[in-house]
């Protein structure tokens, strides 16, 4: 689809996700500024736009909602960079103000995800279904009141794989960064011993004060075995 739309802005603002429209001959589009309707019939200027102000993010996307109105539809404008959620509602020749929809993530959870969520029919009714990026799903149902009083959600079936990952999950403490640790034993015993008689004077004497300090610094006399540690960031 070719578009004579604002060539300007597009310089600016980028493009981030294409969505098919279920109104006749319309298409969704997202970029960096704002969401925007078109007509493929004529592309030359958008049916409508909603300024988002979510910043230059390039992980925006749209996904389709369902809704029971067939002349009506909603796409939900989500981001890999955190769990906010809105939805863009449209009719035949009427657009709606956008508002939120609630995360399926807990609040507290990493607020990244490596893929945009997924709103797929489950039975009778929408799914939410967004991950973590530790691999963890999470999901809740969309929909009216009325359709949770008729709605009875189906009850997962784990393989006996997935309840031993399960337990050795909840087994398993993250140290976080600083948790694990690399020691090296490096032998300094030549290099202590060399300086040592290079320092001490001919007939034996008391060391300098250049030795002393060498002799705490690798350790006591004779034992210049040093542990270095590190720690993987």
């Amino acid at each position: 689809m070719q578009t004579a739309y604002s060539p300007l802005a597009f310089c600016r603002s980028k493009i981030t996700s294409v969505q098919a429209s279920s109104l006749p001959s319309a298409l969704a589009i997202a970029t960096t500024d704002d969401v925007q309707y078109y007509d493929v019939r004529q592309p030359r200027m958008p049916l409508f736009t909603w300024a988002h102000h979510r910043g230059y993010d390039r992980t925006l996307a749209l996904s389709a909602l369902s809704v029971h109105d067939t002349d009506a539809e909603a796409l939900v404008l989500s981001s890999q960079c955190n769990r906010l959620l809105c939805v863009y509602g449209a009719r035949k020749g009427r657009f709606y103000a956008p508002h939120e929809l609630p995360s399926a993530v807990p609040v507290g959870v990493s607020p990244t995800s490596p893929t945009p969520p997924f709103l797929g029919r489950l039975g009778t009714r929408t799914a939410l279904v967004e991950q973590t990026d530790r691999g963890a799903l999470w999901r809740q149902y969309v929909g009216s009141h009325k359709d949770d009083e008729q709605f009875h959600p189906p009850m997962p079936r784990w393989t006996s794989q997935a309840c031993r990952n399960d337990l050795l999950a909840k087994q398993v403490e993250d140290a976080g960064p600083f948790g694990e640790h690399e020691v090296t034993h490096i032998d300094l015993r030549a290099v202590y011993r060399g300086a040592y008689h290079e320092l001490t004077d001919v007939s034996g004497h008391a060391r300098s004060a250049r030795a002393r300090r060498l002799s705490r610094i690798t350790g006591t006399r004779g034992k210049g075995c040093i542990a270095v540690s590190y720690t993987h960031l």
